[in-house]
């Protein structure tokens, strides 16, 4: 993009602007910094849940297994109720692989590549606005 620098006349407008610059400079480098980590949190944490959620299918195979081989009663009741609580926490664990998942990783990526650009913009214009400073002299 092709600024209008001209139209600063003094080096005191350029300090202002250097000033600010350099401030929007920061807060995109402190969110390229919380996106990144959120990226390695969500790594470890889509393994991990990716780790959960196969043994939790694990378990309730396991657990039909059980209650298909168990006579009616008290204990085929407990089964089947400890089927239940294996089946709402699969249903937890793929809630969260919703939010840590392949999907949500490629959106926070797509975020930091967002404010890559928008960091490499930034630095572009605090060098044209150092660069008119120059020009105005003291």
């Amino acid at each position: 993009m092709s600024y209008s620098f001209n139209s600063i006349t003094t080096a005191a407008d350029c300090d202002a602007l250097l000033l600010l610059a350099n401030r929007e400079k920061s807060e995109i480098t402190y969110a390229i910094d919380t996106i990144t980590r959120r990226i390695n949190s969500m790594t470890t944490s889509a393994a991990e849940l990716t780790a959960d959620v196969s043994t939790v299918v694990a378990r309730l195979a396991t657990q039909e297994t059980i209650i298909a081989s168990l006579p009616d009663g008290e204990a085929k009741e407990e089964a089947i109720t400890e089927k239940m609580g294996l089946e709402y926490r699969l249903r937890v664990l793929n809630d969260r692989m919703d939010n840590y998942g392949a999907i949500a990783l490629l959106r926070r990526e797509n975020e930091l590549e967002v404010q890559s650009a928008a960091l490499d913009r930034q630095e572009i214009f605090i060098t044209e606005i150092q660069n008119r400073r120059a020009q105005i002299g003291a």
